[in-house]
């Protein structure tokens, strides 16, 4: 049951991804033929097709660049903490079995690199890839490697 339900959530949350793109490439080209669509129609007043385009476009053109810079947004990686060092798991062998063992516990992958903040805090980051994901040890997860590697 736990794996229905996490293949589930996998699936929901990777569609959420893809519509995001799905959108932003629709309003894209809808933001096209609203700007150019009046100007290819023939008309004995050139001046109205060029006002219609002006006013669709001025109302619409806020709304396709929202999603898409929505949409590079999701695929923009952030990159890693300056004040961060990275852990191998030769340098804290306990550390990455305790990290490793409560991945397994709550049924998660175990992620693909630890590192050592200032914060007096502790916390979880993915680093998005390719459409938000990224390849993690075992495929395409949200893992902090990116897509090509």
């Amino acid at each position: 049951m736990r794996t229905a339900t996490a293949w589930l959530r996998t699936l929901f949350a990777a569609s959420l991804i893809v519509g995001v793109y799905g959108l932003a490439c629709v309003a894209v080209v809808g933001e096209l033929v609203l700007v150019f669509g009046p100007l290819t129609i023939p008309t004995a007043d050139r001046s109205q097709s060029m006002d219609t385009a002006i006013s669709s476009s001025v109302f619409t053109f806020p709304v396709v660049a929202i999603l898409v810079l929505g949409a590079l947004a999701l695929s923009r990686a952030t990159g890693s903490p300056e004040d961060s060092v990275q852990l191998s798991p030769e340098q804290a062998p306990e550390l990455w079995d305790m990290v490793n063992g409560l991945a397994a516990q709550v049924g998660t992958r175990p992620p693909s690199e630890l590192r050592l903040v200032s914060a007096a805090n502790a916390g979880s980051a993915r680093t998005p890839g390719c459409w938000a994901f990224s390849w993690g040890r075992d495929g395409c997860t949200s893992a902090s490697r990116s897509c090509s590697g």
